[in-house]
């Protein structure tokens, strides 16, 4: 008679290890990202951005992630030019969430409301 012996199994979790597209939900992430790049407009300068978007705009924070091109348009609005330094935030934040997504634009643009339509896609 031959008896088997079995190895146990070891888990072993890195905390620094990326959360993959499945296990973080889209919506939530692209908050994170705007909250980061907004931060950097400190406390009170981040709460009255959110205050600018629902009160002049009519996009609250929450709404955020299911319009991005009003938020974008808004956040032009806002900023002008200096737009584009938030934008370019938000998705190194996001690339640091997802960094499997590999995002090519179809005319070598890079349109922040392309990048954030693709990556909703790829988390889909």
């Amino acid at each position: 008679m031959q008896s088997q012996t079995s190895a146990p199994t070891i888990e072993i979790t890195l905390e620094n290890e990326q959360q993959s597209p499945t296990s973080t939900s889209f919506n939530e992430a692209f908050l994170e990202a705007v909250d980061a790049a907004f931060s950097l407009l400190g406390e009170p300068g981040a709460q009255a951005v959110f205050r600018y978007l629902e009160s002049r705009c009519g996009i609250s924070r929450i709404e955020i992630p299911e319009d991005v091109e009003r938020f974008a348009e808004s956040v032009e609005i806002l900023f002008g030019q200096a737009a584009d330094l938030i934008e370019i935030q938000i998705v190194r934040v996001l690339h640091q969430k997802f960094p499997s997504f590999d995002f090519r634009s179809q005319n070598g643009k890079l349109s922040f409301a392309e990048y954030v339509g693709a990556l909703r896609s790829f988390c889909m």
